[in-house]
């Protein structure tokens, strides 16, 4: 596609007036951006948006641009849906000069939808329970479509469907579902029944669900979706005597979500194991039906304890455990110690004052030599002493403190060793205060801008393993601050500290209110030390804008939607391609006749 300079775009495409507007926000008391000829703008241009006069920038300099179009629930076409355009894609590059005003026309045709209607899930024809099929052979299900992409910080919504409740006199279970195209992780998830009962009377047992990763959806996508047969993993549980399964349950699940791709069993009273003679342990049947069918990965078994019971939950790695087959499988905790020990811990400042706050204590490594992953995690709350008690398992804890009345103290993190011989009390877990961000925020003219929310957040790791977050292996964020200036347009906000750093590295925004004619203030990765940052005297620049309407492939217009902009940020490891990191730059409202107005933020350099 051939690139059009700013002049080409402006040559090409008739701006739009003043006379069609979308709705704003009650602007009586905010501070706007406003102008009735360019003298009213410092070192700006007052240009006729469709919102009105504003005041934009002359320049821009932001490579790598992602929209995000959301259709509303009331909008005609796409609803629920994101739609991405990289602007690039589209032939604009935001970088140069525009003396006359930086207002680029660009309007986003919505792709066509992959309409899925009256989509049905059948079963493989060696697994037919009549009970369970309507007369057409179809079952009721949940479908849901998560879509997929390779940005680190852009997440977009799953699409769901279900067809209708279970009647044994139904003709068919269908689903119409709407969906872009692209690339999905498809879950379909049969519904159960409401009880086991209702499922014995029904002489019927639904297959287990089926996930299908990295799937892309075309035009050509199938109405029909057959289930294949389910696999059959049985085995046994060896646990030592002492151990107590019943009621225990075990399944299996997908290794990126945690999402249930088995039936599940319930462990009875286990019976003893083989050798008969053998007094230390005992051995539990179990068999679950699956389905898996990505060679590439494996799923993940997963062994849960009734909910209140101090013990924990345990995973094998389904390649491994079974690596001769799904058949007779055993399933070892020869030396996992259930023994509970009592602790009693505060959460104090470093005043020695307590603080209430919500406590998660989460282990990464249990005792007993367990033949598996094991997780033990519990949440609780502090009273107004600061003190807060637990029963653990022995083993390695890391413990998460976060305050929830007093804004100016830090998440605290601390990490335990709990062991047999240890006193039942005594332990502290020490919050320090948030590091300080402060500085000043004013528009163009010097006016304070006291509406304008200032946000820290930290910037998002790369997403980890279901395992590696159940198991505590996953980075701990810091919470998100946010605050607002005074009248002055003066601001301090509390940031977490990096406890493994001398400095944290945040995301930095200020957002004033949507309607207002300001873009974003964006300042990616500042560093903020532990005596705090100063980031002294802020101005939020004029606009560089992207107006336009929003289309369907048909060429009518679509709204209301949100629309949001995302910069992409450099990845020396995959430069050029697809992946890596993005930041919100810019949200905007299309109004009901699919008119949007983004105000980007020239630059997010200093």
């Amino acid at each position: 596609m051939k690139r059009l300079s700013l002049r080409e775009a402006l040559g090409a495409t008739v701006l739009f007036v003043v006379g069609c507007s979308i709705p704003l926000a009650d602007t009586a008391s905010l501070v706007t951006n406003r102008c009735e000829s360019s003298s009213d703008c410092t070192d700006g241009v007052c240009y006729a948006l469709p919102t009105g006069n504003t005041c934009v920038a002359t320049r821009g300099d932001l490579a790598g641009v992602i929209v995000e179009v959301r259709p509303t629930p009331g909008a005609g076409y796409g609803a629920g849906a994101s739609h991405l355009f990289r602007l690039e894609d589209l032939g604009v590059l935001l970088a140069g000069s525009a003396p006359g005003g930086y207002v680029v026309p660009v309007d986003l045709s919505l792709p066509p939808l992959v309409d899925i209607a009256s989509g049905r899930v059948t079963v493989s024809e060696d697994f037919k329970p009549s009970p369970c099929l309507a007369l057409d052979g179809s079952i009721p299900v949940r479908v849901e479509m998560r879509p997929v992409t390779h940005f680190v910080g852009l997440t977009l919504p799953s699409l769901e469907a279900s067809t209708a409740p279970y009647t044994v006199e139904g003709e068919g279970y269908a689903f119409d579902l709407a969906a872009p195209p692209g690339t999905y992780d498809v879950y379909v998830a049969p519904i159960p029944f409401d009880t086991l009962a209702e499922q014995e009377q029904a002489g019927c047992t639904p297959p287990p669900p089926l996930f299908l990763g990295g799937q892309t959806i075309t035009h050509d996508v199938a109405v029909v979706l057959e289930m294949p047969s389910p696999s059959h993993f049985t085995g046994r549980l060896v646990v030592p005597a002492e151990i107590d399964v019943e009621g225990w349950t075990l399944d299996m699940v997908e290794p990126e979500n945690g999402k249930l791709v088995s039936s599940q069993h319930v462990f009875a009273v286990p019976t003893p194991a083989e050798p008969p003679d053998d007094p230390t342990s005992f051995s539990a049947p179990f068999d679950v039906y699956y389905h898996w069918v990505d060679a590439t990965t494996s799923p993940i078994v997963r062994l849960r304890p009734p909910e209140g019971t101090v013990a924990p939950r345990v995973y094998w790695d389904f390649a491994s455990a079974a690596i001769f087959g799904d058949k007779d499988v055993p399933l070892t905790l020869s030396n996992l110690d259930l023994t509970p020990k009592h602790v009693q811990a505060t959460v104090l400042d470093e005043d020695k004052q307590p603080t209430v706050a919500t406590v998660t204590i989460q282990s990464k490594g249990l005792s007993g030599g367990a033949s598996a992953n094991a997780s033990y995690t519990v949440t609780t709350e502090t009273g107004p002493d600061g003190q807060f008690e637990a029963d653990l398992l022995l083993g390695d804890y890391r413990i998460l403190a976060r305050p929830k009345i007093d804004p100016t103290k830090a998440l605290a993190i601390a990490e335990w060793t709990v062991k047999k011989d240890d006193l039942c009390c005594g332990r502290v877990v020490t919050v320090s205060s948030k590091a300080q961000l402060r500085g000043r925020v004013a528009a163009p003219s010097g006016t304070p801008l006291p509406d304008a929310a200032v946000v820290a957040e930290p910037p998002l790791p790369r997403p980890a393993s279901f395992l590696d977050q159940v198991l505590g292996l996953a980075p701990v964020l810091p919470d998100k601050a946010t605050s607002f200036p005074d009248a002055g347009g003066t601001f301090t906000l509390g940031v977490d500290p990096d406890p493994s750093a001398a400095d944290v590295a945040v995301d930095f925004f200020v957002r004033p209110p949507l309607g207002g004619g300001y873009p974003w203030l964006v300042r990616p990765r500042v560093k903020v030390d532990g005596g705090g940052t100063d980031l002294g005297a802020l101005t939020v620049p004029y606009p560089t804008v992207v107006t336009g309407r929003i289309l369907d492939p048909e060429g009518h217009t679509v709204g209301p939607a949100v629309v949001r902009a995302f910069l992409t940020l450099p990845d020396s490891s995959n430069s050029g391609s697809l992946t890596g990191s993005v930041i919100p730059i810019a949200e905007a409202e299309a109004d009901a006749a699919g008119v949007y107005v983004l105000a980007l933020p020239p630059s997010v350099a200093e």
